[in-house]
């Protein structure tokens, strides 16, 4: 890739060198300063059963999605990083109000972002609040995602149509079942759960990579009678035989939870192999453009939406390390957090009423260049991440 030259990992090298020691931790005060301003007027100017997505290009202002769709989950779920942060009990209640609708998606078997949609939402707050109501709504959509698993494709299915078509995002579904046969251990189909997501991890490994660079597949169109993978390519990106970053972080970041769910040292390999592919393509502010293989790069738009969920994946990654706060995991994540953290990705000054700029959800269908509540929502997460590693 052109990317991949000795100036820019030359260039690379100084910057984490220059990284912002560990311990003078980087202030998000501002950071969550905002974050309760928006997100306080979203709360009492959005309908209950309508879920934020993106803003639109025009106006800045929110677009809605329904309880069904696959990003439903992460309004109320940064509604429960607020809580989790400041431990206001309006944003406690706020977040459980919200959410309420989404729980007829415990009986959703027609997609696998179920896993997006229940853990982002009730998944956090039973994390926080230990409210035991919502483990078996846990459980139950747990039951609904294991229905789109073929044994002999080993996966669960992402998109219904045809062939078994997987897609890379599907890694970060599995935080359904680790995390719920974890905190169900007595229950029936535990065990089932935690097989399936070993299995989907598994063959995700086997097929969704270009070796030895660990580059991603976007999707995998396998045969459902077979298992045998019919074509691999990248639908979201800027071709199909393209890398698409937020791809590659939903990768690194899936991988990293399969490891610290097995132990499984394949799985933590996979993760910090995908993670060097970024450092090796990442530009001088770590905020990377929306496809690694789009020729007009730099001229191009960025994808916060694909930086936040990489930095937590790094930090998570940095966790397992032997010194979680002094490794190129633990730096790259620094310095992504200290970027998003002041404009022009922070949208202090703007007319956004999201927290973070140039998001780009779908850049091929137009959808670019705009603040996106994923976005969001694993910029607290990483940032709760960040500070639990920096006080340990």
């Amino acid at each position: 890739m052109r990317h991949l030259t000795v100036t820019f990992c030359l260039l690379f090298i100084a910057i984490v060198g220059w990284a912002v020691p560990s311990e003078s931790k980087l202030d998000f005060g501002p950071v969550w300063s905002r974050a309760e301003e928006l997100y306080r007027k979203t709360v009492q100017t959005t309908p209950k059963g309508q879920f934020v997505e993106r803003t639109d290009s025009s106006t800045g202002k929110w677009i809605t999605r329904g309880a069904g769709d696959w990003t439903a989950g992460f309004y109320p779920g940064v509604l429960w990083q607020i809580y989790k942060n400041n431990k206001d009990v309006w944003w406690k209640d706020s977040a459980l109000r919200i959410q309420e609708p989404l729980a007829v998606n415990a009986k959703n078997t027609q997609t696998h972002d179920v896993g997006f949609i229940m853990m982002t939402s009730f998944g956090l707050g039973f994390e926080l609040t230990g409210n035991q109501s919502f483990l078996p709504l846990l459980q139950k959509t747990s039951d609904s995602l294991a229905t789109r698993f073929n044994p002999i494709v080993g996966c669960t299915r992402s998109w219904n149509g045809d062939g078994f078509q997987v897609i890379i995002d599907n890694m970060m579904n599995l935080d359904l079942f680790w995390k719920t046969s974890k905190n169900s251990p007595t229950h029936k189909n535990a065990k089932k759960w935690k097989s399936i997501a070993v299995s989907h991890a598994t063959r995700t490994l086997q097929e969704h990579f270009r070796h030895p660079i660990w580059s991603s597949y976007h999707l995998v169109n396998y045969s459902p009678t077979n298992g045998v993978a019919r074509n691999k390519g990248t639908v979201q990106g800027y071709a199909f035989n393209s890398t698409w970053a937020r791809g590659q972080a939903w990768a690194v970041y899936g991988f990293a939870w399969s490891y610290q769910a097995t132990k499984n040292e394949a799985f933590k390999n996979a993760s910090e192999g995908l993670a060097k592919f970024y450092f090796d393509n990442l530009p001088s502010d770590f905020v990377p453009f929306w496809d690694f293989n789009d020729p007009s790069i730099p001229n191009t738009v960025r994808d916060t939406s694909a930086a936040t969920p990489l930095a937590s994946g790094l930090l998570l990654l940095a966790s397992f390390q032997p010194n979680p706060t002094d490794n190129i995991y633990f730096k790259t994540a620094e310095k992504i957090l200290d970027s998003l953290s002041k404009p022009p990705y922070l949208t202090t000054g703007t007319k956004l009423q999201s927290l973070l700029a140039h998001g780009s959800q779908n850049v091929p269908v137009g959808n670019k260049d705009t603040g996106i509540c994923w976005g969001d929502y694993y910029f607290l997460e990483a940032i709760h991440r960040y500070n639990a590693l920096v006080k340990a």
